[in-house]
């Protein structure tokens, strides 16, 4: 017998259906953990959403079973503490800005004072089922913003949790006269994109440190003194000054830096896979360490028998992949 489409797509609904039964029978008689495979943001929440978000409360397994309700899943540690959504604060009281985003387009900017009155403004874009971003001014001056690290009702598989409540946008804008008194800057980026502008090579902050698992993270006009650099996978491009040291740790994707007016007086780092590019002034005097166990490795720069005189030095571990020191 030949099923027509929509045939064939209820029979999928029904089993779907089956194994949702199945799977919450079981977990209502074991513990939170287990339910949770369900829940939202769980390992099966994703696929089951569209299913469970049709049926009536009054149908579901739960009361066919008549179990008890489950237990209500544990609140993000120190949620209590966390404000939600767009704000403005102080930029006098600022010393460090953490920023924590799972996925979207982030646009963060140095600004003229006169446009935010002196504040650090955060805006959000909301989207259907996303939940507001969390965020902290500590008594040490720490600024934390958190979009879906620890948050409420999405925990579980990265994947599933992003397909679930969707990406979103955040702007946010710090003004000129915070560059010289912000010590720290770390962006901690799941997926998506996000933009980074200094205006004008602006002191950004003393220590830049990006971390990535995937997604692209392009920074430009800035300048620092030290860059942190973490990748697992995806994109970094640094257009802009590093006084002192850059430091890389990349296990794939790829990392480009240039734009500098002068070289940092160290990078040091490892390459597991992927490609990096770094593109220093033609007239830096390079001394260059590479350990190679694999991969590939170019210079475009005399090398140095030691780091005495040299205006910049190189230390790096390639496991994999190609590192390449260029002229710019």
């Amino acid at each position: 017998m030949k099923l027509l489409g929509s045939t064939k797509t209820k029979v999928a609904l029904i089993a779907l259906v089956g194994v949702a039964v199945c799977v919450a029978a079981v977990g209502l008689t074991m513990n939170y953990s287990t339910y949770s495979l369900i829940r939202p943001g769980g390992v099966l929440g994703c696929m089951l959403q569209p299913v469970t978000s049709v049926i009536d409360e009054e149908d579901f397994v739960v009361d066919a079973l008549d179990a008890p309700d489950a237990p209500e899943p544990p609140a993000a540690p120190g949620a209590a503490d966390w404000a939600l959504g767009d704000f403005e604060v102080d930029a006098s009281q600022v010393s460090a800005i953490e920023l924590n985003w799972l996925a979207g387009k982030v646009n963060v900017r140095v600004v003229p004072d006169k446009e935010t009155g002196g504040t650090i403004r955060a805006t959000e874009t909301l989207r259907p089922r996303s939940p507001q971003m969390q965020w902290e001014l500590s008594s040490s001056g720490v600024l934390s913003i958190n979009y879906m690290d620890g948050v409420q009702g999405f925990n579980g598989l990265a994947g599933c949790s992003s397909a679930f409540a969707d990406s979103k946008e955040l702007e946010l804008l710090i003004p000129e006269s915070l560059q010289a008194d912000l010590k720290h800057f770390e962006l901690e980026a799941a997926s998506g994109e996000y933009a980074i502008d200094g205006a004008d090579r602006g002191v950004l902050c003393s220590t830049l440190e990006l971390g990535v698992a995937s997604g692209s993270v392009y920074v430009n006009n800035v300048t620092v003194d030290v860059l942190e650099a973490s990748l697992a996978s995806g994109r970094i491009s640094f257009g802009g000054d590093v006084a002192q040291t850059l430091s890389i740790d990349q296990d794939s994707g790829e990392l480009t830096f240039g734009g500098c007016s002068a070289p940092p007086e160290s990078i040091t780092g490892s390459l597991a896979s992927g490609r990096i590019v770094l593109e220093l002034p033609a007239d830096t005097s390079l001394a260059a360490k590479v350990e190679k166990t694999s991969g590939s490795f170019r210079n475009d720069f005399e090398n140095g028998q030691g780091s005495e005189g040299a205006d910049c030095n190189l230390d790096f571990e390639i496991m994999s992949g190609s590192l390449e020191v260029v002229a710019e």
